[in-house]
């Protein structure tokens, strides 16, 4: 075990990396795509989960992350993936670039059925860096394949976070609601070009 990654973690026993992909960046906007890459305490990716998400609204934003509305037909909703969300999310130290977007936007879906969730005390490597992604991938020699879509977006960030966690602080064991239904309901972009 990494005594680096062990200091990161605090109370968690793991890392998750996580990824939305928006509307936009209003409190009214809707999370369109997220994805959660699970890290263990040595650094390896032992989860993926990536999906797209069908918004309660107009999609958006489509010049950024390349999501069309013919994409999100047939993803399934935020509510029906609730569950497979928060239980992956729940007692893990949350990373992501950015996080204060990426955890706002959850906890406002997660608001809109009825409850809380609390990811504000994970890693913002862009704290850790002072850059925007594809700056701090390319000062590290770190591929950036699929900018802009939650899953690319995640795992460049997992690889970004192994690089700079001597320069990080330390995260707490995220807070999420228990008792949601899971789904297992999924829809990738490769299957929505398909």
């Amino acid at each position: 075990m990494d005594s680096t990654l062990q200091r990161c973690v605090g109370n968690a026993n793991r890392f998750v990396v996580v990824d939305v992909e928006t509307t936009g960046v209003f409190n009214r906007d809707r999370v369109l795509e997220i994805a959660i890459v699970t890290l263990s305490m040595a650094g390896t990716i032992v989860d993926v989960y990536d999906t797209l998400i069908l918004p309660g609204n107009k999609v958006d934003a489509t010049h950024i992350h390349g999501i069309s509305t013919a994409m999100v037909q047939g993803a399934p909703t935020f509510k029906e993936i609730a569950g497979d969300i928060a239980e992956r999310l729940h007692g893990a130290c949350v990373v992501a670039h950015n996080l204060s977007f990426d955890a706002r936007m959850l906890r406002l879906e997660y608001e809109r059925l009825g409850h809380q969730i609390d990811l504000t005390n994970g890693i913002d490597t862009m704290r850790a860096h002072r850059a925007k992604l594809h700056i701090a991938c390319a000062n590290f020699g770190i591929d950036l394949k699929g900018a802009h879509s939650a899953f690319g977006d995640a795992r460049a960030t997992a690889e970004l976070f192994l690089k700079v966690a001597s320069r990080c602080s330390v995260g707490e064991a995220a807070l999420t609601p228990s008792g949601l239904t899971r789904s297992g309901k999924v829809k990738s972009r490769q299957a929505a070009h398909l």
